[in-house]
């Protein structure tokens, strides 16, 4: 069998799909971290081939409203991600549209392309911020 390139893409983000207030938590990213980043060794040995992932963080809009700042997954887990860029590993940015909608709830926006943008520029400020480069 011809080997063939397979991307581990990781994203590290809220645990539930569109948290609010009452049900913010990130502990499932730090979980994922720390087994990828143990199991690299063991992923190289079982295919002969170097093993890089790519962790892909959210630091957006939403992120920003229930932490306070959007830069707060990758700040907890800096770290353990300058180690997996260190090993060769992508560290990116992983966006979702949610903005507050009239009742106060969460919820996903793709339709408005301006705060779409805005959203983005916004991640990638918090990114560069928090990483130093773009």
């Amino acid at each position: 069998m011809k080997p063939f390139p397979i991307h581990f893409a990781i994203d590290l983000e809220p645990d539930e799909r569109l948290p609010d207030e009452a049900n913010k938590s990130f502990d499932s990213a730090g979980v994922a971290l720390e087994r990828m980043l143990s199991l690299r060794s063991e992923i190289e040995a079982a295919t002969g081939f170097p093993a890089a992932f790519g962790w892909y963080i959210r630091m957006d809009r939403h992120v920003t409203g229930l932490y306070g700042d959007a830069g707060v997954i990758a700040v907890r887990y800096k770290s353990l991600l300058d180690e997996a860029a260190q090993a060769g590993d992508e560290i990116g940015l992983h966006i979702h549209a949610n903005e507050r909608g009239p009742d106060g709830r969460w919820r996903a926006n793709c339709a408005d392309e301006e705060a779409v943008l805005r959203n983005v520029d916004d991640a990638f400020a918090s990114f560069q911020e928090v990483f130093g480069r773009t």
